[in-house]
C-alpha cells in the first residue's frame, strides 16, 4: 500500500512539476479532522467537511496557492473562480482523488474540493453550500468549543490520540435514518428514542508503547431529545437575528 501512495504521489508531482512534501505536508499541523453536519434541504449524502490545522497559516496559503496554480496552468477551462463571501475567499482544488491518494477511503468524498482558511485552519468541503454554512457558523459563534456539555464531555478524554471519534447522537439521527437502506430505517425508527438518549459517544485510540489504549464513553440523557429542539430553535432565532444585522448594516 505504501508503495501505491508513494507513486501516486509521485505521479502528481510529475504531472503538475510541484513537491506535495513542500507545498502540502510540510504545513499540516496537529489534526485532521473529518466532521458530517447535520443534513439540510440541499444536503447530499456525501457532503462532508475537512479541517486541517496548519503550523503556518501562511505556509500553508503558499503552498495551495502554488498548486492551485499549476493545475490552472493545465485546465484550460476554469470551472470555478475564486469567491468571496462574508469577508472569507472560497477556492476551487480542481484535481480528483487528491486526498484518497494519501489519506485513504475515509476522505474519498473529498472530490475537487472548495476551501477556506479559517484562524489556524484550510476548512475543505465537497460542497459550496456546505462551507458557506461552516463560515456562517463560525462567525455566529455557532461552534463545539462554544457548547459547555460537549467541552465538558471531549475534556474527559486524552488531550493527545491517534484518532479520535465524537458523535453528538441527536444532531445525527437524521443522517441515520435517511442514508440507512429499509431494513436498518425501519430498526432506527421503532428505537428511536432509545439510541437518542444516548446524547454523546466518544471514542479513542492512544498508543502507549506496541499497544493502543481504547476509550469508549456515552453520556446517557433522557431528555436530549427535547435538548436538541431547544438547540435548534435557538439557532433559528440566532440566524433570523444574524440576518437581520446584516440587512440593517447594508442599508
Amino acid at each position: 500500500d505504501m508503495e501505491d501512495v508513494q507513486e501516486s504521489i509521485a505521479k502528481i508531482e510529475r504531472l503538475l512539476a510541484i513537491s506535495l512534501h513542500e507545498d502540502f505536508f510540510k504545513w499540516i499541523g496537529k489534526e485532521i479532522a473529518l466532521v458530517k453536519l447535520r443534513p439540510s434541504r440541499s444536503t447530499r449524502m456525501e457532503d462532508v467537511i475537512m479541517t486541517v490545522h496548519a503550523n503556518d497559516i501562511d505556509d500553508a496559503k503558499a503552498g495551495l496557492d502554488r498548486i492551485i496554480k499549476k493545475i490552472r496552468n493545465r485546465v484550460k477551462i476554469i470551472k470555478f473562480k475564486p469567491e468571496e463571501y462574508k469577508n472569507y475567499t472560497i477556492e476551487y482544488l480542481e484535481i480528483s482523488g487528491f486526498f484518497k491518494i494519501f489519506l485513504g477511503k475515509m476522505f474519498k468524498d473529498i472530490e475537487k474540493p472548495y476551501f477556506t482558511y479559517i484562524e489556524d485552519f484550510v476548512v475543505f468541503s465537497n460542497s459550496l453550500e456546505t462551507l458557506k454554512s461552516v463560515i456562517d457558523d463560525y462567525i455566529k459563534g455557532a461552534t463545539l468549543d462554544k457548547k459547555t456539555d460537549f467541552v465538558d464531555f471531549k475534556d474527559e478524554f486524552s488531550n493527545k490520540s491517534n484518532i479520535a471519534i465524537f458523535i453528538r447522537t441527536p444532531q445525527i439521527y437524521e443522517n441515520l435514518y435517511y442514508y440507512s437502506n429499509a431494513a436498518d430505517r425501519k430498526d432506527i425508527k421503532e428505537n428511536k428514542e432509545f439510541i437518542l438518549s444516548f446524547e454523546k459517544i466518544g471514542f479513542q485510540l492512544v498508543s502507549e508503547g506496541e499497544v493502543f489504549k481504547t476509550i469508549l464513553m456515552a453520556m446517557h440523557n433522557p431528555e436530549a431529545i427535547q435538548s436538541d429542539l431547544l438547540e435548534k430553535i435557538e439557532k433559528e432565532v440566532s440566524e433570523n437575528m444574524f440576518r437581520e444585522e446584516v440587512e440593517q448594516s447594508l442599508f
